[in-house]
């Protein structure tokens, strides 16, 4: 008998990978890092031994190539260390960047929710309106009125509700709703 696991268990699969991935970041980022210090530390050891123990051994054109290519390696590894570091800031500038966009639209849709009350509240104010019977009265008006006051609020509040407060979010609903009780 074959027992399907089902879609919960790949997911909760692959959220313990991720975990797994997000603490082991850091270790690995570390690891690195001790290697391209040993790296450094080992390629100046060579230059070290060989200027110690080898130097009668070899002729001078043999020296200079092998500082050369040493001081290549070093200039490799380095290179390595500054591209690896300009990776992680791109990858932080793009997530800044994401985050900007994200704010942008949503402070543009707050805009534009409150031009839409400000226009219905002019509309609401205006005496030069034809006569209420053929109109909205002025109970729908302000229930209107309270719809776009609400829909600005939610708009303008947090997309997360993890950041903000409960009972601060349950306290301006309240507000809202007492203002547009008629």
């Amino acid at each position: 008998m074959v027992i399907s696991a089902g879609p919960w268990s790949s997911e909760k699969a692959e959220m313990n990978i991720l975990e797994i991935n997000k603490k082991s970041r850091p270790q690995l980022v570390e690891n690195k890092q001790e290697f391209r210090n040993l790296q450094q530390k080992f390629l100046v050891t060579q230059v070290a031994y060989f200027l110690a123990n080898g130097q009668n051994n070899y002729e001078s054109e043999d020296r200079k190539d092998l500082m050369k290519s040493t001081l290549r390696d070093e200039r490799l590894f380095m290179e390595e260390e500054l591209s690896e570091q300009l990776r992680q800031y791109e990858v932080l500038v793009f997530s800044r960047e994401r985050e900007l966009t994200r704010l942008s639209v949503k402070l543009r849709e707050g805009r534009d929710a409150a031009r839409s009350l400000i226009r219905h509240l002019q509309a609401l104010l205006t005496p030069d309106e034809p006569d209420e019977s053929q109109g909205w009265d002025l109970r729908e008006q302000l229930a209107e009125g309270c719809r776009l006051a609400q829909r600005l609020v939610r708009k303008l509040s947090p997309a997360s509700y993890e950041d903000e407060d409960e009972d601060v979010k349950v306290e301006e609903a309240e507000i809202v709703e007492e203002l547009c009780a008629p």
